[in-house]
């Protein structure tokens, strides 16, 4: 191999390459230098990373196919050229793999079988919108792909806002409007989002706005590309806040010793809403 690759030529080699999510001239050089030198190019899409390959100027370099839909099968087939000491390339349609695309599973199959992984990293559509919506000042939990669904929704909001984090999720142009509409429901229409658009493309576009000024919006109405959703921690629903004068009516009934246990289980729980057999069960004898 050339000298840009560690001397470990006796033992193959998974390079995790990652490719420009939309403009060509994000490819860095080392990416290049790699997709170059290595014996073969695994590839989510190879019409797609040909393309890629033709405009660097890597030509009559072996392109293979590697499928999710058929992932044992082509897991198996990097991993005997990782037996045979090659060097290979694993590519997706854009972006950084084993991030909301393929090669987790490969990364743990070439781990176990005692091979080198090493990562070429590139640009993420989800890192380059939080940079652009200018929104996420600390921690941000990244969902991959959101989905429509309230209750699978619910849960992601709930644990961003435990976490004190903003929410970053993909989104495909049918599922943008069904997304807003359920956000609606859970945090409010007049809660702030951003979304970002086409990331690095010709047509990459950032949109602010409240969940109800969003859904009039043209591009939401009628999307066009793929979509990041950017909701600020400000947005997230918190815990109410704590009612310390019933706090303190119920720690009082909790340490009433002239009444009996069940006689405060039913006081507590119509204070609380809490099931009478529930509370008379955490009083103990």
């Amino acid at each position: 191999m050339k000298s840009g690759f560690n001397d470990q030529n006796e033992m193959g080699v998974l390079y995790l390459v990652g490719t420009p999510i939309g403009n060509l001239e994000d490819i860095t050089y080392r990416a290049k230098r790699v997709l170059g030198e290595v014996d073969t190019i695994f590839a989510e899409d190879t019409r797609k990373s040909r393309v890629l390959l033709s405009h660097l100027e890597i030509f009559n370099k072996a392109v293979v196919r590697y499928s999710e839909h058929d992932r044992a099968k082509s897991t198996q087939e990097v991993l005997n050229q990782l037996i045979l000491g090659r060097q290979v390339a694993l590519v997706t349609d854009a972006g950084m793999p084993s991030i909301s695309d393929p090669g987790s599973h490969l990364v743990r199959a070439a781990v176990s079988g005692g091979h080198r992984v090493v990562v070429v990293p590139g640009p993420t559509a989800e890192s380059a919108a939080v940079a652009l919506a200018g929104v996420v000042d600390g921690p941000y939990l990244f969902v991959g792909f959101v989905r429509s669904a309230r209750k699978w929704l619910k849960e992601q909001l709930s644990a961003a806002a435990t976490a004190n984090a903003a929410l970053v999720g993909y989104l495909s142009p049918h599922d943008v409007a069904k997304v807003l509409f359920s956000l609606t429901e859970l945090i409010g229409d007049e809660a702030s989002v951003v979304l970002c658009r086409e990331m690095t493309k010709l047509y990459e576009e950032r949109i602010e706005g409240s969940l109800s000024e969003l859904l009039e919006n043209r591009r939401v109405v009628t999307p066009k590309g793929e979509y990041v959703l950017i909701i600020p921690s400000s947005s997230l629903p918190r815990g109410e806040e704590v009612d310390h004068s019933l706090l303190t009516q119920v720690i009082e009934l909790c340490l009433d010793g002239d009444s009996t246990r069940s006689d405060r289980a039913k006081r507590i729980a119509s204070l609380t809403g809490l099931a009478r057999s529930q509370v008379y069960e955490a009083l103990g004898g």
